[in-house]
């Protein structure tokens, strides 16, 4: 598997879509990652951002984080699997039965269909949590350690890989295989603020780690000239 990069949509129109895609023209091998905010205002608002996406051959990383009872979460993955993502996930914490519901919808659709199997991926702590987070939620980890712990409990679910912060990349490699994939938010230039993100590091080290996949949202999406932006992340991640 190669190196990719996925920018994330967080717009609230589609208008402000639209306006992006047309500000992307001419980059290629990017991937879209489509969240709550952009899904849920696409759902209030009456348009379908996966369509959008997809019509420009762009592909899509559906970010919706599922967490819910087995049933539901094996019947929400068979409506996504139809609509054509590439990647979809799942938050660990859903537990080996939801997951393994989830991997049980995907591939049966993609049997019936013939379509391609998007990648499976269990969230594991988000980069905006730290072990003081975790604490409070009575995790007694470290956010390496709760990580590490969530994906060998994915990888035996059924699942392809996980999202984790750049600093469990190794972690979860040797814990898991190299084959294991890893998506990885938090991604900032040396010289980018942080935001609200606690867990972060420079495209060239995540390359360096071994990640498939990055995340890379408001460096991209508020500059001045995003498609010199996209390249320059796209050239420090895969060289």
């Amino acid at each position: 598997m190669g190196k990719n990069v996925v920018i994330a949509c967080d717009f609230n129109s589609k208008e402000r879509l639209e306006s992006f895609l047309n500000q992307m023209e001419g980059a290629t091998d990017f991937y879209c990652k489509i969240g709550m905010e952009l899904f849920n205002t696409g759902a209030l608002q009456g348009f379908n951002p996966v369509e959008m996406v997809k019509s420009r051959g762009h592909k899509v990383f559906m970010d919706l984080k599922n967490y819910d009872i087995p049933n539901t979460l094996g019947n929400t993955f068979r409506v996504l699997t139809k609509a054509g993502v590439d990647i979809i996930n799942i938050m660990a914490e859903s537990g080996s039965k939801g997951m393994m519901a989830a991997r049980k919808a995907i591939d049966e659709v993609c049997q019936q269909d013939g379509i391609a199997k998007p990648i499976l991926l269990a969230v594991t702590v988000l980069t905006s949590k730290s072990k003081a987070d975790l604490e409070e939620l009575g995790i007694d980890a470290t956010p390496e350690q709760q990580v590490i712990r969530l994906a060998k409990l994915a990888k035996s679910s059924g699942c392809d890989g996980v999202v984790c912060s750049p600093e469990e990349i190794g972690a979860v490699k040797a814990a898991c295989g190299r084959d294991f994939v890893t998506l990885t938010p938090g991604i900032r230039f040396a010289d980018s603020k942080t935001d609200d993100q606690e867990r972060i590091a420079t495209p060239a080290y995540a390359n360096e780690m071994g990640t498939e996949f990055i995340v890379v949202g408001r460096p991209i999406t508020q500059a001045e000239n995003p498609v010199e932006v996209y390249n320059k992340c796209k050239e420090d991640f895969t060289a």
